[in-house]
């Protein structure tokens, strides 16, 4: 067959209509423009990237496989840029549930599990190398006190703890499958510019007998303040990124103290931190601090998550308000009403005051309850936010929104104390606008990211953290002050404001290429 000059222009077309974004303004465009096409089996071919295609715009209501699409060049290039691509290979090998990740469909969402925010991290230490503590506390007593082993040991030596809690073995590149399950001392090596991630799952309270995973993170924080030498660095060469269900940092001045660090606040001071990046910020107590960020949880199972993002998360949809499928408790005088989640065992015991609180939906619906909760510590902050879930379904039920529910979506069968199924609860995300997101132990909380992620708009509590604020801004999310103000009417105009607002409400930030920019800004200004 004869190929005419017409056929070859068609060919040309075709080539550039399947390729890959090459440079800033190709990337740009493939995200702006919906007739733009992408493939994302084509190979990313050599491009020109600055880091400004890191933090370019995503429309609302972006299909989750367009963005993956658009932005995986510009992502792929920075990688291999900044030698992140070793700390990826490393981690899949040694950190299973990361690399159980990649059995479904590649994807750049934000992900989450207290084993990895990104896989790029220099340095890792995830919640499955603290599992020895709950055996071997006592065995681990110097360690926890930060001392080193042996009767030669000075009284300040920790160098010995630094090489057990900090050897390249066990945190670096590379790293041993095996390593975490004990403390073998081993050489701490350089830290590689870029930022280190630690997560500590349950890691709350200061040191005791009682709390060996309080412990676990007063030391590993501790510990590196030396290992890294953070200290005495002339300047930024580390980001901190923590995930813990606890607020960080905290201020307890503890048996910690030592060569200018007296507690975990001492990081931020620290000349070679660049910024501290936590799930759960503690600047609403504390106060802000320039260098505190707030890093999001993210979706909780990306694989899966992801591989149920089929186009339908950049449509409109026939259901205002996806309102179910808390983990709560109701309040103690409801504890055997119709529907109800399961009560805590506390109940059975409470003081007349704490009984109080735990009944005053009133208080609970407003900013004065999310206070009250940050002021308490331990369980009683931990219970009284799944109260405030139930307090706040049973708002939204009296004020136009009958379906919501204590247990599944409309049309399951789940009960209060189950598992709502992935797919079922994608499904109903879907199909909604809005989602209900109050906190719960935490501020922290996979729903809001997969409501995003899904298309849509998270409610979530509106709190005094500076960090929090920050990281909201420019999502599409409602911050709620009280719920008793959530309305049909309300959610309407809120919808209406967001589909209005343009280039300022920007998806970016439920994606790895942002998160890679936040993490090594501090790279190539150095």
């Amino acid at each position: 067959m004869t190929t005419t000059p017409f056929r070859l222009l068609a060919l040309c077309l075709s080539t550039v209509a399947a390729s890959r974004p090459r440079d800033d303004a190709a990337t740009a465009t493939c995200l702006a423009d919906p007739s733009a096409t992408c493939d994302l089996k084509t190979p990313c071919a050599a491009g020109s990237f600055t880091r400004n295609c890191l933090d370019t715009w995503v429309p609302f209501r972006t299909a989750h496989d367009r963005v993956t699409c658009c932005l995986d060049c510009c992502l792929q290039f920075f990688v291999k840029k900044y030698g992140l691509d070793a700390n990826a290979a490393r981690a899949q090998r040694v950190v299973p549930e990361l690399a159980s990740q990649k059995a479904s469909k590649y994807s750049l969402l934000v992900a989450h599990n207290h084993e990895g925010t990104l896989p790029y991290a220099s340095r890792r230490l995830t919640k499955r190398q603290n599992a020895w503590l709950g055996k071997h506390t006592k065995a681990l007593g110097p360690e926890l006190s930060l001392r080193c082993r042996g009767p030669a040991c000075a009284a300040d030596d920790r160098h010995d703890t630094v090489s057990r809690l900090w050897s390249e073995r066990r945190t670096g590149t590379p790293a041993s499958p095996e390593s975490g399950k004990g403390l073998e001392p081993g050489p701490v090596g350089d830290f590689a510019p870029g930022w280190v991630e630690m997560h500590f799952g349950d890691g709350c309270g200061a040191h005791s007998p009682q709390s060996p995973f309080g412990a676990y993170r007063e030391v590993t924080l501790a510990a590196l303040w030396r290992a890294a030498r953070l200290g005495t660095m002339d300047k930024a060469r580390l980001a901190l990124v923590t995930s813990t269900d606890c607020d960080l940092p905290r201020a307890d001045v503890s048996k910690r103290r030592h060569r200018g660090f007296v507690d975990e606040r001492s990081l931020l001071e620290a000349p070679g931190v660049a910024a501290w990046f936590a799930t759960n910020p503690n600047d609403h107590l504390l106060g802000a601090h320039p260098k505190l960020k707030a890093v999001p949880l993210g979706v909780q199972h990306r694989g899966k998550w992801s591989s149920l993002l089929d186009g339908r998360e950049a449509r409109n949809r026939t259901n205002l308000l996806a309102c179910c499928c808390l983990s709560s408790h109701p309040v103690p005088s409801q504890s055997e009403a119709p529907g109800a989640p399961k009560p805590h065992a506390s109940f059975k015991t409470l003081d007349d005051p704490l009984r109080s609180e735990f009944e005053d939906q009133s208080k609970m619906l407003s900013a004065e309850g999310l206070s009250f909760k940050y002021a308490r510590e331990g369980w009683v902050g931990s219970v009284y936010g799944r109260i405030r879930r139930y307090a706040v379904v049973e708002a939204l039920r009296k004020n136009g929104f009958g379906t919501c529910s204590h247990r599944g979506p409309p049309g399951t069968s789940r009960r209060p104390d189950q598992t709502t199924p992935l797919d079922k609860f994608a499904a109903h995300l879907l199909e909604s606008d809005f989602a209900v997101s109050p906190q719960g132990i935490g501020r922290a909380c996979h729903r809001e990211w997969e409501a995003l992620s899904a298309g849509a708009i998270p409610l979530v509590d509106w709190d005094a953290s500076p960090a929090m604020a920050e990281l909201y801004s420019g999502l599409p999310v409602v911050r709620v002050k009280d719920w008793r103000e959530v309305s049909p009417a309300f959610l309407k105009e809120e919808l209406r404001r967001v589909r209005d607002a343009g280039r300022a409400v920007d998806m970016k930030k439920l994606y790895m290429p942002y998160w890679v920019a936040r993490f090594t800004d501090h790279v190539d200004s150095s």
